[in-house]
């Protein structure tokens, strides 16, 4: 294995535990702010006096939810944006690259085709020999 390869499998795997390392971070603080809210409710229950102060806890509580859970969301995504990121540049260079390379190919074609087409062109206008005669093309 080549010290190049090494070198970019390096990076990739450095890229891969980074991005693992960010993304658990994400669900650890989602975890942790999650538990406190969930070991927080049996207080929260002890207080309410009645049935409307039972219903606006459960309509706090599933807010908060959605909030975290929606924000968290939104976190993990940057995080997995953040790694693609790189790739995406990566793929868009090699995708333009290929297209320059299908350019120049184009151009050659280009070019080979114009000799064809003069090459016969003078083919068809030089005169024939036959029969000893030369006639006109």
């Amino acid at each position: 294995m080549s010290a190049l390869s090494l070198n970019s499998s390096n990076a990739a795997l450095e890229n891969c535990f980074s991005l693992l390392s960010q993304w658990n971070t994400e669900l650890v603080a989602l975890y942790g702010k999650r538990t406190q809210e969930f070991f927080a409710l049996p207080f929260s229950l002890m207080q309410c006096g009645s049935p409307d102060d039972l219903e606006d806890l459960q309509e706090d509580y599933s807010r908060v939810l959605h909030r975290d859970y929606r924000e968290a969301w939104d976190r993990l995504g940057l995080v997995f944006c953040a790694g693609s990121m790189e790739r995406t540049e990566t793929y868009a260079a090699t995708i333009l690259k290929a297209q320059e390379d299908a350019a120049k190919i184009l151009e050659l074609a280009r070019e080979q085709a114009e000799r064809i087409v003069a090459r016969a062109y003078l083919h068809a206008h030089e005169p024939q020999v036959a029969n000893g005669q030369v006639q006109a093309a």
